[in-house]
């Protein structure tokens, strides 16, 4: 999640086994339970190796967010829309660093999907959310950037204030569309560097 391994890079089971002063069987353990959120992927007579992603599935990755995401505000009634409106406002307020910045971002779209209070939406968006808080962790954080996001956010809130589920709809397709570009644009992402 930090960045600290490559996308597509190969792990070694007994490496970390070594590394933690445990048996293996922990470590598989812990490799099925990352792949199981697609973080990992096991290839058998291969290896395990960190996800990787080709623009098309970064695409995929985020038409799911979307779809989940407006689904989430879509199945909750009027009144969970303006609690959740009131509660993303009250978070935003309270953010003021960059590194709080990001986990707040996770927090936002989270919250875009609890808001239907449907345990198996949630649990649908689970993966994709790891998924997304992996690739996103990779973009420099810039306080450009942040204040690009906090603009999209408040335009989100603001549709949500209004009870304008069409507007919603544009604004929350814009951001996720402009975190998109900025992804495809970072070839360690896409697996086109190798350091």
């Amino acid at each position: 999640m930090d960045g600290k391994l490559r996308f597509g890079q190969k792990l070694s089971e007994n490496a970390y086994a070594k590394q933690f002063g445990v048996s293996r069987t922990p470590v598989r353990e812990a490799i099925l339970s990352l792949a199981s959120l697609n973080l990992l992927t096991v290839r058998p007579q291969s290896g395990t190796f960190v996800v990787s992603f080709s623009a098309e599935s970064l695409r995929h990755l985020f038409d799911v967010r979307y779809v989940l995401e407006r689904s989430g505000v879509e199945l909750a009634g009027p009144e969970e829309r303006i609690r959740l409106a009131q509660a993303l406002a009250e978070q935003a307020c309270s953010t003021q660093h960059a590194h709080e910045a990001h986990s707040e971002a996770m927090w936002f779209h989270a919250q875009l999907v609890n808001a239907a209070q449907n345990p198996l939406l949630t649990q649908l968006y689970r993966p994709v959310q790891v998924c997304a808080q992996a690739v996103r962790s990779r973009l420099d954080r810039t306080p450009e950037m942040e204040a690009a996001a906090e603009r999209d956010h408040q335009g989100i809130i603001a549709a949500l204030q209004d009870d304008d589920f069409g507007r919603f709809e544009h604004k929350l397709k814009d951001h996720l569309e402009w975190v998109l570009a900025m992804l495809l644009n970072k070839p360690e992402i896409l697996g086109l560097e190798r350091a």
